[in-house]
């Protein structure tokens, strides 16, 4: 075969090598001695596939393979990506469940989109070395100062990722990371704030029932903070009743306020449940409508609510947020209408409230 033949498939195998020997499936039930990559949040279909094949090649110089599966057997990493960072973590057979090796922060925000893959495999790379999952990539020593590499150690690089903080045993690893879940409500805090913002706004439809039958419809606008397990929000609200029949006319009541909620919540994937207390203050409008030969009225009065509140959240995608909320409460102030001798719109006893909406993230 004339040599310009032999040179052009030699370039040509080299050139579709890593596609084909590098292309990355899924993890076997036994364990192969590959490094298991197991991504979490939302990963774009293209950014996926090149980080995975940009990985490969940076271990496969030292005859590390990659794969994509669960943590499990043998040795892996986990990225979890959110907005703005992706988190690293490792992990090696001999390591509990529940603890990883090491971890990293990676910050998203200056790099260009086509730089990401390469950028984010080194990283992935300098983490694995670190915790020794996978070996130091070889480094070339001149002859003369071998003698001294060999008896001064391994030297520390510039390049060993920042872990501020970063345990240097399993055990103070595994207390840091229990502590980083109690923290967060058994998700890790990078988890937890990518599955839900951490400020939310929210318009919700309401509907109240008095215990004394009065029922109220309206809305509210909704301020939400999370703060891993801790949640409050703040509300302002507003609510009109249907005319109810009295001996000398009909009679209404109507109410605007704010509330003020504190309380836990736990967040997964794309979902959220919470429950806490809640205080509502309201400036409370009694009105009657008389019938003839009889005199109107109208009043302000300020009432307070005092109870309990659940709340269930749904992310179906990234920037909306279904909400429902259901408040108890007992009415610590309360009001009456008066018709004559008769009491009319009674704010008092037990108040139910339900709320649906939506929420848009603020962050």
């Amino acid at each position: 075969m004339p040599i310009a033949w032999r040179a052009a498939l030699l370039f040509a195998l080299c050139a579709v090598w890593p596609s084909s020997a590098l292309a990355q499936g899924p993890c076997a039930d036994v364990d192969r001695g590959e490094v298991r990559v197991r991504l979490r949040g939302r990963w774009p279909g293209a950014l996926e596939r090149e980080l995975l094949a940009e990985l490969a090649l940076v271990l496969a110089d030292r005859g590390v393979s990659v794969c994509r599966g669960e943590r499990g057997l043998g040795r892996g990493v986990e990225l979890s990506a959110s907005a703005q960072e992706v988190r690293i973590r490792v992990w090696r057979l001999e390591d509990p469940e529940d603890l990883e090796r090491a971890a990293m922060r990676f910050d998203l925000a200056d790099l260009p989109d086509d730089a990401l893959a390469f950028a984010l495999s080194r990283a992935v790379d300098e983490v694995l070395q670190h915790a020794r999952v996978v070996e130091p990539a070889a480094r070339e020593v001149a002859p003369e100062a071998a003698e001294t590499v060999e008896t001064a150690g391994e030297p520390e690089t510039a390049g060993e990722p920042e872990t501020a903080g970063e345990p240097e045993t399993a055990g103070e690893a595994e207390a840091v990371l229990a502590a980083d879940e109690a923290a967060n409500g058994g998700v890790h805090a990078d988890d937890a704030a990518h599955t839900h913002p951490r400020w939310l706004l929210a318009a919700l439809a309401e509907g109240r029932l008095f215990s004394g039958g009065d029922t109220q419809l309206g809305g509210a606008l909704q301020l939400q903070l999370h703060l891993g397990w801790f949640a409050c929000s703040i509300d302002v609200h507003g609510d009109a009743g249907g005319a109810r029949e009295s001996e000398h006319g009909t009679a209404s009541a109507s109410l605007l306020g704010g509330a003020l909620a504190l309380g836990v919540r736990g967040a997964g994937e794309a979902w959220a449940v919470g429950g806490g207390l809640v205080l509502s203050a309201n400036a409370t409008r009694l009105a009657g409508d008389p019938s003839p030969g009889s005199t109107a009225y109208e009043a302000w009065v300020a009432t307070l609510f005092v109870g309990a509140r659940g709340q269930l959240e749904v992310r179906p995608v990234e920037a909306l947020v279904l909400m429902a909320q259901i408040d108890v409460q007992g009415v610590a102030i309360g009001a009456e209408g008066q018709d004559g001798a008769d009491a009319v719109n009674r704010i008092d006893g037990v108040v139910g409230t339900v709320r649906l909406g939506l929420g848009v993230p603020l962050n």
